[in-house]
């Protein structure tokens, strides 16, 4: 029980781990743990991470149980009508063995791909397609589309597809391709004209004027911007930004200041880094979103006063892990230790994540071995696989990669 528990847990991370109890214990049946993992992306995000159809794939292959898994997924493929990234990632695994000369699993692929068609099925396999057959993958996607595009008209398509796949083929002139096909195929022609379309459009929109002090005062004072991206901060000149920040001082209202401080946790507060602290030092509520900027603010700040805090705020908070980031300018050495007790008291999946990207931020500027136990700590709990290979690359920096990660890197 113990050791499917292990699997279990090795599969939700995506750790090699599972491939060598696999190896080691060919008497367990792990198929039940293994389909599991193949119908649900089990990846932190799906939308950034992608599947992790090739992983799966590796562990049906070291499977005693491989045939039973294989049929049990194609029959889940093409019953399943929802979960896209689930389905993506099953689609992806039929690819792999369509590749390896399985003629079932093409033929499941398409009849699967076919079923965008009807009603209640989530679309899929668009990637799987193109990946497996090409330049003739990507006629029959724009022939299955072309048809969703008639019966739709306020769909669209962009030829985002198109100019990856051109770019990946040089040889291959691909409109001129899709451009033939539509000749003779009026979903193609339906498909053509979409994106012509849309490129019109496009080329219509008017460019937006630059961020200013004056600009983004008008927005604070009519609340209508919340989101402040690295553009915008970047177009900032400093005057604007001591302009804001002396506004910032002034103001009363709760939800322009949360405004403000989302424009300085990107770009250095330019005036003395007290006032935020004031903002970071108040209660935490789930209503607060001052509390989250101000600490994102502060980070950008190096100072006595702001690790004192930092260290106070680890010993008497339940969320100790909100504050870990202020490291990063307020580092020294023997802060391992402090990382490695709040490591081994968080178990939430989400505080997990937060922290492992805190000690990217703190070890990607600071080079040392002591990062070496915390980093592995939180590797082995950690669930995204983006933030696990920013973690390997830190210990692989730091010449502190264990055996054991290198073995399951391989």
């Amino acid at each position: 029980m113990a050791l499917k528990q292990s699997f279990k847990s090795a599969i939700e991370r995506g750790a090699g781990e599972a491939h060598l109890i696999l190896q080691q214990n060919k008497s367990i049946d792990f198929s039940k743990e293994i389909i599991h993992a193949a119908t649900h992306n089990l990846a932190y995000d799906p939308q950034c991470e992608g599947g992790r159809a090739n992983y799966i794939y590796e562990l049906i292959n070291l499977s005693a149980h491989k045939e039973v898994i294989i049929k049990t997924l194609f029959s889940v493929l093409l019953s399943k009508k929802d979960d896209s990234y689930g389905l993506n990632q099953l689609c992806e695994i039929a690819r792999l063995y369509a590749q390896d000369g399985n003629t079932k699993a093409r033929k499941v692929l398409y009849k699967r791909f076919q079923k965008n068609l009807r009603p209640g099925y989530t679309y899929c396999g668009n990637d799987s397609i193109l990946a497996l057959d090409g330049i003739d993958g990507l006629l029959m996607i724009a022939d299955l589309i072309g048809q969703i595009l008639q019966k739709d008209p306020d769909d669209w398509e962009d030829g985002t597809r198109e100019k990856f796949f051109q770019e990946k083929n040089p040889t291959i002139n691909v409109f001129q391709r899709l451009r033939t096909a539509a000749k003779n195929n009026k979903n193609i022609e339906t498909y053509l004209h979409s994106i012509k379309a849309n490129k019109q459009l496009r080329s219509k929109v008017k460019k937006r004027e630059p961020f200013t002090y004056a600009l983004i005062k008008e927005r604070i004072e009519n609340k209508t911007i919340k989101y402040i991206s690295a553009l915008i901060t970047k177009e900032l000149t400093h005057s604007d930004l001591v302009l804001l920040a002396n506004d910032f001082l002034k103001e009363k209202n709760h939800q322009k200041l949360e405004i403000y401080l989302r424009v300085f946790s990107r770009i250095k507060f330019p005036l003395d880094y007290a006032p935020i602290l004031k903002v970071a030092k108040s209660r935490y509520t789930k209503k607060n979103g001052l509390l989250y900027f101000a600490i994102k603010a502060l980070s950008l700040f190096k100072a006595k006063e702001i690790r004192q805090f930092v260290l106070e705020k680890i010993a008497s908070s339940k969320y100790p892990d909100r504050y870990v980031g202020l490291l990063a300018l307020n580092y020294q050495r023997g802060d391992q230790k402090v990382f490695l007790r709040i490591i081994e008291k968080t178990n939430n999946k989400d505080r997990i994540h937060a922290l492992a990207i805190a000690l990217t931020d703190i070890y990607e500027t600071i080079h040392t071995t002591e990062c070496k136990k915390p980093v592995e700590a939180i590797y082995e709990k950690l669930t995204c696989g983006l933030h696990r290979e920013d973690l390997v690359k830190i210990l692989i920096a730091n010449n502190v990669l264990s055996k054991k990660i290198e073995a399951e890197i391989q």
